[in-house]
């Protein structure tokens, strides 16, 4: 992320009278939503839980107009990890669920039990390989924008500058 102020959106800079086309930010799902785009080919090794965030996947990137074929093993990887994200985060939920229902000491004492057996934690490194897929994926917020470089006729507005106190 950028350092200083966020940028204004594009409606603002038109109001204001500063907006160039130089500067343009464009979305880059806008132009054709919903295409058809080809499926890429579910990997029969996925897990029950990794096919469905893969149908689910796929599915979004259809309707964006995103193309992932031929990254059918790298989106295979992506679904599987946050399948086992989704996993981990319902296990640990359940067996939270479970400590706090504990009536008698007991029944607390082996609801901790199983909980230090069982529990499961997300780590970092999971966290940051998810994000790291994220963006190749364009599934960040601010990768459905990119901003537009200027053309190759466009003159350098410096330029003119950039002798001046040469000749002192």
């Amino acid at each position: 992320m950028r350092r200083g102020p966020k940028g204004k959106p594009e409606g603002v800079k038109k109001l204001a009278g500063t907006a160039r086309k130089d500067r343009k930010v464009i979305e880059l799902f806008q132009a054709s939503p919903g295409a058809p785009v080809k499926s890429p080919v579910k990997p029969s090794r996925l897990t029950q839980e990794a096919s469905q965030v893969w149908d689910d996947k796929v599915a979004r990137f259809a309707a964006r107009g995103l193309a992932v074929e031929g990254c059918e093993d790298t989106l295979a990887e992506y679904c599987e990890l946050q399948a086992e994200i989704l996993r981990r985060r319902a296990n640990n939920i359940k067996l939270e669920a479970d400590l706090n229902r504990a009536a008698t000491v007991e029944e607390k004492k082996r609801a901790a039990e199983m909980m230090q057996l069982l529990y499961r934690p997300i780590s970092v490194a999971m966290w940051a390989t998810l994000k790291g897929y994220a963006p190749e994926f364009y599934e960040t917020p601010a990768s459905g924008k990119v901003a537009l470089q200027a053309g190759p006729n466009k003159e350098n507005p410096f330029k003119a500058g950039m002798n001046r106190g040469q000749g002192r």
